[in-house]
């Protein structure tokens, strides 16, 4: 069977490219990295993390409580989905194909097990330390109330820490190797 060449039709003219910034002021326009969007689907099916390939994110703005600064302040969040739990009647924005691929990873059975197990842990680092700690996420709900612990978490590694806060992306610290290897199911 004989193949078929296709045509293709370049643009007549000049070619011109076009600046990401055209059209908009500088301040309003804000380029984030791949570190600064969410990792996979935020929901949790009977207490389970979905493991499902985030490819949708919803922006919004919400209230958090400080204590002690005993008022409210408006907090900026972003929640992935992946195709079967994303909101119908909320606009979400639809990831690209190429980083859909660099932010889920592969596909295979052993890619789908390291995002369970990394959804089941949240990093945690103690108060004056560094390293990160992965503690299981149902010792964490009332990290999301206040932004810091109020009550003693135990880490995977089995250290036990009173005061502790989950970090931010910018957060360059270690992890514990010895939770690294206590929370790991699949074989590297």
């Amino acid at each position: 069977m004989a193949r078929r060449k296709l045509k293709v039709k370049g643009p007549k003219g000049k070619l011109r490219t076009r600046n990401m910034y055209d059209g908009v002021q500088g301040t309003s326009v804000r380029v984030m990295d791949d570190k600064q969007l969410p990792t996979g689907c935020c929901v949790l099916r009977n207490g389970i993390p979905c493991t499902y390939r985030m490819v949708n994110i919803e922006v919004k703005v919400e209230r958090m409580w400080l204590p002690s600064e005993e008022a409210e302040v408006p907090v900026v969040k972003m929640l992935g989905y992946c195709k079967s739990h994303s909101p119908r009647f909320i606009t979400t924005i639809a990831l690209g194909h190429e980083l859909e691929r660099r932010l889920n990873g592969p596909r295979t059975q052993k890619a789908r097990m390291k995002r369970m197990e990394d959804a089941m842990y949240v990093s945690v680092v103690p108060s004056g330390g560094s390293m990160k700690h992965s503690v299981s996420r149902d010792q964490t709900a009332n990290f999301f109330k206040d932004g810091r612990s109020s009550h003693e978490v135990t880490a995977a590694c089995g250290r036990i820490m009173k005061q502790s806060f989950i970090p931010n992306g910018k957060h360059s610290g270690k992890e514990c190797p010895k939770c690294v290897t206590a929370k790991s199911v699949v074989a590297e």
